[in-house]
């Protein structure tokens, strides 16, 4: 992940500081404005097979499950793209 990435990661079980935060700077996910002060939650997830942790930050009163959903899948599909090898003139 690249440092302007909204998502966070910690790189190992019981890490107790995350190896990448984006701060607060970012956007929400679900309204887009930055994160900044205030009422904010974070969502963590564990993609199968990866040893890291991914967490984004959004405003509490912005969750939307079914954006949710499409932010993680976002995640996945670029993660999966990164560590599947190569397919061009496979059929």
């Amino acid at each position: 992940m690249s440092d302007s990435s909204i998502f966070g990661y910690y790189d190992a079980p019981g890490q107790t500081q995350p190896a990448y935060d984006p701060g607060r700077n970012v956007p929400c996910q679900f309204c887009l404005r930055r994160l900044g002060a205030g009422d904010i939650r974070f969502i963590s997830l564990m993609l199968p097979g990866d040893r890291r942790r991914y967490f984004y930050g959004y405003h509490f009163g912005c969750y939307s499950a079914p954006a949710a959903d499409q932010i993680e899948a976002a995640l996945i599909n670029s993660r999966v793209a990164i560590t599947a090898p190569n397919q061009a003139g496979h059929a």
